[in-house]
């Protein structure tokens, strides 16, 4: 598990896909048309598609040696790495748990469209924990989004988060084409990735 953070580069171009992957379901039919169906887990992954126009190779703006470089250095499939996704990157005031009197590590999260889901790229920046109310320093903030607070919030006090968030992913292709449209420009159609859990 790594802490690389895609690169961001002028090159990038439209469109930019997102495809919401849901967890694999299991359906069994009975002779009287009855279903039961069954999934292993309850959370989706998304699957990432980046189109690069232009990549290019000079000492002054080495945009396909970096994209190149941060393929290999992940190793392709292997290691995953953090993606900042500008147009889902930020909460304000989300509730990531509720306090027990015992309980002193949270998971951040975010809610889409009603959806609570865990983040486990963990932070970009500053966070701002609360806790009923009032902002807490804690004690840190792991790479996978684990808060963890020098004291248990007391029963029934909600814990929140404000602040940005990345995407752990990985490649979903063991080769990243490039075309050399001219003398120092690159050309790759599709960088796809899509978003892990980690172990």
């Amino acid at each position: 598990m790594s802490q690389l953070i895609f690169p961001k580069l002028p090159g990038q171009s439209w469109p930019v896909g997102r495809t919401v992957l849901a967890p694999p379901v299991k359906i069994k039919v009975t002779p009287s048309r009855r279903e039961f169906r069954a999934r292993d887990s309850t959370l989706p992954l998304y699957r990432y598609s980046l189109p690069f126009e232009f990549l290019r190779k000079t000492a002054a703006a080495p945009d396909w040696q970096t994209l190149m470089g941060f393929y290999n250095r992940v190793g392709g499939t292997f290691d995953d790495w953090l993606f900042d996704d500008e147009d889902d990157n930020t909460c304000v005031d989300q509730l990531i748990g509720v306090g027990d009197g015992v309980t002193t590590q949270f998971q951040i999260g975010r809610t889409l469209g009603g959806f609570i889901e865990p983040l486990y790229g963990g932070v970009n920046g500053a966070a701002e924990i609360k806790v009923a109310g009032s902002v807490w320093t804690p004690t840190s903030i792991g790479p996978t989004g684990v808060v963890t607070l020098a004291v248990a919030p007391s029963a029934g006090s909600q814990i929140r988060w404000s602040g940005k968030f990345f995407w752990r992913c990985r490649f979903s292709s063991e080769s990243l084409d490039f075309t050399k449209s001219s003398g120092v420009f690159y050309e790759t159609k599709k960088v796809e990735f899509i978003t892990v859990k980690p172990l």
